[in-house]
């Protein structure tokens, strides 16, 4: 959905764009896009979309030759801060 502007979601044009970037701020309690880089062409096709943009961080744009992996545009590395509660033991 090349039409979409990710940094001013609401000038988004295009009936699909409009309605997907709508989706995401009505029903998901606002997500937000945090990769604003173009993996293929000038396009960004791989999204990273999270409630949590503080804790998600894009780390780098590797080529495909780079990745490993077959394909035509480029892939997202990305970290995500989380934190991992012990369970509780039982006696």
């Amino acid at each position: 959905m090349p039409k979409i502007n990710w940094d001013f979601p609401d000038q988004t044009v295009g009936s699909d764009e409009m309605h997907c970037t709508e989706l995401l701020n009505d029903y998901y309690m606002y997500l937000h896009h945090v990769n604003n880089v173009s993996t293929r062409g000038y396009n960004i096709l791989d999204l990273v979309i999270t409630s949590t943009p503080d804790q998600v961080k894009v780390d780098s744009i590797l080529l495909p030759e780079e990745s490993g992996i077959i394909s035509d545009h480029n892939c997202i590395v990305f970290n995500v801060k989380t934190t991992v509660r012990a369970p509780n033991k039982f006696e």
